[in-house]
C-alpha cells in the first residue's frame, strides 16, 4: 500500500545548478520509498512539466504542478525581516491553478519589478502556498490557502510555534535536491560552477544541506514527531493536488479572416495555386489529392495554421519549405513548399493522415542572414511575448565542456585541464572506465591522479544535463489567447520571448509549433543569382525556377548507379514498397508502409512505431512496438529470419533520418546549387565562401575553385567588395577575409570608393578614409594597398606606417598632413617566406600557392601520384600527399577507435580510412594545416576510390 505522505518541494535537475536529479531518478526514489506521487517544484520554472507527466505516467505516480518561485533580488517583506528575497512554494490544484502558476512564473521572468506577494494576489486561484518565511504567510493568508512549511533543521520548531499562535497550518518538507545524500558533492560542483568559483569558495548560504535527499515516509515521520498535523497535511495536500487534466489536445493560432471562414479562403488559394503550378488542365491526380488533402484539413481544423505559415512565407521568395509538411500538395499551391508531390510521389500521410492526433509541423528555411529578422517581424506581428514566443533551447552539459568545468572549480590549473580536454573528440562520452582513458591512444601519457577519477565521474553524471536556456533555432509558438495560460514565458539572453519548454515538451502538450529556420545555401543561391543579374543581364525567378531537368546539372554517373541490375527483396511484399528505392529502406516513411505491408500494422500504429525511434519520450516503449511488429509479420507467415533482418533495418532509423519529402525538398536546393556551380561557377564559389557555410573550411573552397579553373585574385581596397566576388572564370577575395580587419574599416573602405571613385594611392587611401593603425596595417601585409603603391614595397608602406607622427596613432587615425613629414627609407620587397607567412597571417590560408605544390615538385621522382588519379590506381599499394581538409572519428564494430578523414592535394580531394590498428600507431600525429605524406591501398566500392592508410609520415615545412 502506498505511504500517504508525499514531497511537495522537490528539485530536480531542472532547478538548472542547482538540483542534481533526472526525473526518472526521482520516480524510482519515490517507487522505492513506497510513495504514489511527489510534487515537481523546479525554481522558477515548469522547464521540466510535460516530461515529469509523461515520467510519472510511465511509472505509475500521479504528478502534482507546481514551483518553488524566488523573487530576483533581496525585496518584499521576506527580505525585509533578513529572510532573503521572498520565497515560496505554489502547488496548482487542477487546470485553474496550473494557469495561475503559469502566470506567476512569467511575470517573475518578464517584470523587473515583480513582486512574489503582488503576484500571488493577482493570480491566487486555485493555488496554495508553502513557505517559511512568516510575513509572507500572513500577507497572503487571506488571498489562498497558505502553509508554514517546516524543514528539518532549519528553524522549523520555532516556526511551528509560531504558526500554532496565529493559526496558519503546517506541513512538513525536506526542500529535496538529491536522492541521496552522497549526491550533496554534485550539489555543490553545480554551484560552484554557476558562481564561476572554486569549491571552498562556494558561501555555505547558497548550498542546500547534505539533509535534503529524498528521504522515505518513515524518515520523515521520525523527524516530526511534534507535528504529526504537518504530515497529515502534507499527505492530504498531495491528494488535492493532483493533475487531473490531459494533455495533446492541440492549440492553434488563429488566422486574421479577410472574408469567410479560414477554410474558404485556403481553398480558394490553392485553386489559384492550381493555375499557377500546374495551368488550367491538371491531371486528375492533382486534383483528388487536393480533395483528400483538404478533407482532412477541415476534419482536423487545420486551415488556420496553413494560411498563418503561408502569410510568413509569402514575404519572400527565397524559402525551402520541408519536412513531411513538403508532402502536401496544400503546401504546394500555397508556395510554402517548392517541390510538386505528386510528381515525386510523396507520401501525404507521413505529415497528415486522419488518425493524427498532433499538429501538423511545416518547416521553413530562409537564407541565413533574413532569419532573424523575419522571426522578430512575426513575433511582433503576432503579439509578443503575449500570444507568441520562440521555443527554447535546454542546453546541456557535454562530457568535454563539463570535465573543463568540473576540473576549474576543483582548482587545477587551465594547462593541466587543456592537457586532458584537447584530446577528447567532441563525440566522446564517458562511457568508458577510468582505466578505459588510459588506454586510449590519445591518453597514453596522461596521468589520471586524484582528484582526476572524481572529476570524470562528475562529469559523466553532468552529461546531459541541463545547464541553461537558449533560443531553438526556429521554432516560434502563437497561440489566439494568452501563452501564459499553457506555459510559462521568459527573455532568453538573445532578447527574444521563449516559452520555458523545448520542442517535444511544446509539440507533447498540444502547442503548435512553426519552424522558421537559417539556411546558407539560400543565401549562396540568392547571392550567386544577383551576381548573373549583375554580370550576364540574366534574371531567375527564384519563385518558379526548377532547374532538376537541365542536362548540365545532371552528374551522369550518380544516374548511372542509380540504374544498377535486378535485386531480390528481402519479401514479395516489400517488392512494390520499396521499389524506388532498389529494395533498400531509405525514408522515414518507409517504416510505415514496411510495418503495414509486412506486419498488417495500421496506420496509426506504424506512424507510432516510427515516431518511438526518434523521440525522447515515445507514447509507447518501442519494445512494445517491437512486440507487435513480429507477431504481426508472424502471423503473416514471414519468416523468422526476415523479420529479424527487416527490424535490424528499421532500427537504423534510430539515428538521424529524413523523411521523403524533407530530401526532395533539399535536393531542389541541391539542384539549384548543381545548376549554378555548372553555369556560373566564379558567382557560385564565391557565393559559397561569403556566406561562411559548406561541409569544408575556406581553404578547401580556395582549392576546389582553382581545381574547377577558376582563377583566385587577392585582396583589393580597389577590387574588393566586402565579400568574395566572382565574374567569369574569376573570384576576388574579399576584404571580409582579412582576419582582425575591423568591419567599421571594411565598410569604410568600400563605402568611400563607391562614392568618390577608386584610391590613386596609398596617401589617398589613408586620406579618405579614416584608417585604425591596425587596419592599415592588415591592409597593407594583406597585399591590398599592391595595386595602389605606386612602385614602393610592402616593406615601405609599413615603413610610412611606423614612421606616421606618435599623436596620429593616439587618436587612432593617420594624419599625413603631420607638420614634420618623415622620410620614409628604401626597403627592399619582403622575401618569399615572409610574404607567405603574411599570408597565412592575414587571411587564414595561403592563395598564391598551394602548401603542397612545393611537395609535388620535390616528389614527383618518388613515385607520388596525384589524387586526380586514385581510381587508375584501384587494389594496388600507393603513396599520396595529403592537406588535411575534414574528419570523421567513430568506433569500430569491436568498439576501437577508428578515423575517415579527407585530405586534399592540388588536383582533387580524397578519402582516407585509418583502421583502429593505423589509428592507434598515427593519431599522435594527426594534425590540420600539415603536410602529410600517405602510403596505403587503394580500395574501390561502387566505383568510388578510397585510401587504407598504411603509414603516414608528417614532412617538414620546406
Amino acid at each position: 500500500m502506498a505511504s500517504p505522505f508525499a514531497h511537495l518541494h522537490v528539485h530536480s535537475h531542472y532547478s538548472l545548478m542547482r538540483g542534481t536529479e533526472r526525473l526518472e531518478a526521482l520516480a524510482d526514489a519515490a517507487r522505492q520509498r513506497g510513495m504514489d506521487r511527489f510534487a515537481l517544484t523546479d525554481t522558477n520554472a515548469l522547464y521540466g512539466f510535460v516530461f515529469y507527466r509523461q515520467i510519472c505516467d510511465e511509472w505509475g505516480l500521479k504528478p502534482i504542478a507546481g514551483a518553488e518561485v524566488v523573487e530576483a533580488a533581496p525585496s518584499g517583506r521576506g527580505a525585509a525581516h533578513g529572510e532573503g528575497p521572498a520565497r515560496a512554494v505554489l502547488l496548482a490544484r487542477g487546470r485553474e491553478g496550473y494557469r495561475s502558476l503559469c502566470h506567476i512564473l512569467t511575470a517573475r521572468h518578464l517584470d523587473p519589478a515583480f513582486s512574489l506577494e503582488r503576484a500571488v494576489h493577482e493570480h491566487a486561484a486555485s493555488l496554495v502556498l508553502l513557505s517559511e518565511q512568516r510575513p509572507l504567510l500572513s500577507a497572503l493568508r487571506d488571498a489562498l490557502p497558505v502553509y508554514a512549511e517546516l524543514v528539518p533543521g532549519r528553524g522549523d520548531r520555532p516556526l511551528l510555534h509560531w504558526a500554532r499562535e496565529q493559526e496558519v497550518p503546517c506541513v512538513a518538507a525536506n526542500d529535496v535536491h538529491f536522492v541521496h545524500r552522497a549526491h550533496h558533492r554534485l550539489h555543490h560542483t553545480l554551484r560552484a560552477i554557476a558562481r564561476n568559483t572554486t569549491l571552498d569558495r562556494v558561501p555555505r548560504r547558497d548550498l542546500a544541506e547534505p539533509e535534503r535527499s529524498f528521504l522515505s515516509a518513515r524518515e520523515m515521520e521520525e523527524r516530526f514527531p511534534h507535528a504529526p498535523e504537518a504530515l497529515e497535511n502534507a499527505a492530504r495536500l498531495a491528494r488535492e493536488c493532483e493533475v487531473d487534466w490531459p494533455m495533446g489536445k492541440t492549440v492553434f493560432p488563429s488566422y486574421p479572416l479577410e472574408r469567410g471562414e479560414a477554410f474558404e479562403i485556403l481553398r480558394a488559394r490553392c485553386e489559384a495555386g492550381i493555375l499557377h503550378r500546374y495551368g488550367r488542365h491538371p491531371d486528375g491526380e492533382v486534383r483528388s489529392r487536393l480533395e483528400r488533402e483538404l478533407a482532412i484539413i477541415r476534419e482536423k481544423g487545420f486551415a488556420d495554421y496553413f494560411l498563418i505559415v503561408e502569410a510568413i512565407t509569402s514575404r519572400t521568395p527565397r524559402i525551402c519549405g520541408r519536412g513531411s509538411g513538403a508532402a502536401s500538395i496544400v503546401a504546394y499551391l500555397l508556395g510554402i513548399t517548392h517541390v510538386d508531390p505528386v510528381r515525386h510521389n510523396l507520401f501525404f500521410e507521413r505529415f497528415l493522415s486522419p488518425i493524427r492526433k498532433d499538429p501538423p509541423d511545416i518547416d521553413v528555411d530562409f537564407a541565413w542572414d533574413e532569419r532573424d529578422q523575419i522571426q522578430l517581424d512575426v513575433l511582433a506581428e503576432n503579439g509578443a511575448p503575449v500570444r507568441a514566443a520562440m521555443v527554447a533551447n535546454h542546453v546541456g552539459f557535454r562530457v568535454k565542456g563539463a570535465i573543463h568545468e568540473i576540473a576549474k572549480v576543483y582548482g587545477l590549473p587551465e594547462a593541466e585541464i587543456m592537457n586532458v580536454t584537447r584530446r577528447l573528440q567532441d563525440y566522446w562520452g564517458v562511457e568508458d572506465s577510468i582505466d578505459g582513458m588510459a588506454r586510449r591512444p590519445r591518453f597514453r601519457d596522461v596521468d589520471f591522479e586524484p582528484p582526476w577519477p572524481e572529476i570524470l565521474s562528475q562529469a559523466e553524471a553532468l552529461d546531459g544535463h541541463p545547464r541553461h536556456l537558449a533560443v531553438h533555432s526556429g521554432g516560434i509558438v502563437i497561440v489566439p489567447g494568452n501563452l501564459s495560460d499553457h506555459v510559462p514565458v521568459e527573455i532568453a539572453s538573445k532578447g527574444v520571448p521563449i516559452v520555458q519548454w523545448e520542442k517535444d515538451q511544446v509539440e507533447e502538450f498540444g502547442l503548435v509549433k512553426m519552424d522558421l529556420l537559417g539556411n546558407r545555401s539560400l543565401a549562396v543561391i540568392r547571392d550567386a543569382l544577383q551576381a548573373v543579374e549583375r554580370n550576364a543581364g540574366l534574371r531567375i525567378d527564384e519563385r518558379t525556377w526548377n532547374p532538376i531537368d537541365d542536362p548540365a546539372t545532371q552528374r551522369q554517373e550518380y544516374v548511372r548507379r542509380l540504374r544498377g541490375g535486378a535485386y531480390d527483396p528481402l519479401h514479395p511484399a516489400l517488392r512494390h514498397t520499396l521499389d524506388e528505392t532498389y529494395g533498400i529502406m531509405c525514408y522515414q516513411e518507409d517504416i510505415t508502409k514496411v510495418s503495414m505491408e509486412l506486419a498488417g500494422l495500421s496506420l496509426a500504429e506504424a506512424e507510432g512505431m516510427r515516431k518511438a525511434l526518434g523521440q525522447k519520450r515515445p507514447v509507447k516503449p518501442l519494445r512494445e512496438y517491437m512486440a507487435d511488429f513480429y507477431a504481426g509479420a508472424t502471423a503473416r507467415g514471414v519468416e523468422r529470419e526476415v523479420i529479424d533482418q527487416v527490424w535490424h533495418m528499421i532500427l537504423s532509423f534510430a539515428g538521424y533520418s529524413f523523411c521523403k519529402p524533407h530530401s526532395a525538398s533539399y535536393a531542389l536546393v541541391s539542384f539549384r546549387s548543381g545548376w549554378l556551380r555548372a553555369h556560373y561557377p566564379a558567382e557560385f564559389m564565391a557565393a559559397v565562401i561569403s556566406n561562411q557555410g559548406g561541409y569544408y573550411d575556406t581553404f578547401a573552397y580556395i582549392s576546389e575553385a582553382r581545381r574547377m579553373g577558376l582563377r583566385v585574385l587577392p585582396p583589393d581596397v580597389n577590387a574588393s567588395a566586402r565579400e568574395y566576388v566572382g565574374r567569369a572564370r574569376e573570384m576576388r577575395i574579399g576584404l571580409m577575409q582579412i582576419k582582425g580587419l575591423h568591419a567599421e574599416a571594411v565598410a569604410a573602405v568600400v563605402q568611400e570608393r563607391e562614392r568618390a571613385g577608386p584610391y590613386a594611392s596609398f596617401e589617398d587611401l589613408t586620406r579618405r578614409v579614416p584608417l585604425h593603425f591596425s587596419d592599415a596595417e592588415l591592409l597593407v601585409k594583406a597585399g591590398a594597398c599592391d595595386s595602389i603603391a605606386r612602385g614602393r614595397t610592402r616593406a615601405e608602406l609599413s615603413w610610412n606606417l611606423h614612421l606616421t607622427p606618435e599623436r596620429a596613432r593616439e587618436k587612432g587615425t593617420l594624419d599625413l598632413f603631420a607638420p614634420e613629414p618623415v622620410r620614409v627609407p628604401r626597403a627592399k620587397s619582403y622575401d618569399e617566406d615572409t610574404m607567405l607567412r603574411h599570408e597565412v597571417e592575414t587571411l587564414g590560408f595561403l592563395w598564391s600557392v598551394h602548401p603542397l605544390a612545393p611537395y609535388e615538385r620535390a616528389l614527383r621522382g618518388r613515385g607520388v601520384i596525384a589524387a586526380k588519379d586514385l581510381d587508375r590506381h584501384a587494389g594496388q599499394r600507393i603513396s599520396i600527399l595529403g592537406w588535411h581538409v575534414t574528419s570523421k572519428l567513430v568506433h569500430d564494430k569491436n568498439e576501437r577507435l577508428m578515423e575517415f578523414i579527407g585530405f586534399e592535394d592540388t588536383t582533387a580531394i580524397y578519402d582516407a580510412t585509418f583502421f583502429a590498428d593505423a589509428y592507434e600507431r598515427f593519431c599522435h600525429l594527426l594534425a590540420t594545416n600539415r603536410p602529410f605524406l600517405l602510403t596505403g591501398r587503394v580500395e574501390e566500392d561502387f566505383g568510388v576510390c578510397s585510401l587504407r592508410v598504411e603509414k603516414l609520415e608528417r614532412l617538414p615545412w620546406p
